[in-house]
């Protein structure tokens, strides 16, 4: 299963000047791999896999909210968590 979520308002919030970017930053930075929007003909948007078991989206996650920074609200990897 594959999710294209809508990052325009990361990489306004950012400076980024496309998912591609925000996708090579990604991978440097968080060592995850998300594919471009761009390729898809759907800028500001990058596509993830979720076809992974619950530890590696778990640890996905984490390593995403570390990435970029603390979050206002609990979590996600928690809510993950919590609903298992």
């Amino acid at each position: 299963m594959f999710a294209f979520p809508d990052v325009s308002g990361l990489l306004r919030n950012r400076g980024w000047t496309s998912s591609a970017d925000l996708a090579a930053w990604l991978l440097d930075t968080a060592h995850l791999v998300v594919v471009p929007g761009e390729a898809f003909n759907a800028p500001g948007r990058i596509r993830v896999c979720l076809a992974v078991d619950d530890d590696t989206l778990i640890t996905a996650i984490e390593r995403l909210q570390t990435a970029l920074g603390p979050m206002e609200h609990e979590p996600a990897a928690q809510q993950l968590e919590e609903a298992r």
